[in-house]
């Protein structure tokens, strides 16, 4: 939990700011609601992953691919 803001609106205020809107974003979290990933993939290069269905070395894997 993010304190004061949450991570879709810090998504949504990269995306808009021009210097940061290509930039691949990878959203690690155990929200699994169909509207929070739904938002999320509203945004250009962002992924969205659930920790709870990952180990650490899937989540690490995955992260490696998305971003090389």
């Amino acid at each position: 939990v993010m304190p004061k803001i949450d991570g879709l609106t810090v998504l949504k205020t990269l995306k808009e700011d021009e210097h940061f809107a290509e930039t691949p974003v990878v959203i690690l979290t155990n929200l699994t609601s169909k509207e929070a990933i739904e938002k999320a993939h509203e945004f250009k290069n962002t992924n969205y992953l659930i920790k709870v269905d990952n180990s650490l070395n899937d989540l690490t894997q995955k992260v490696q691919e998305i971003l090389s």
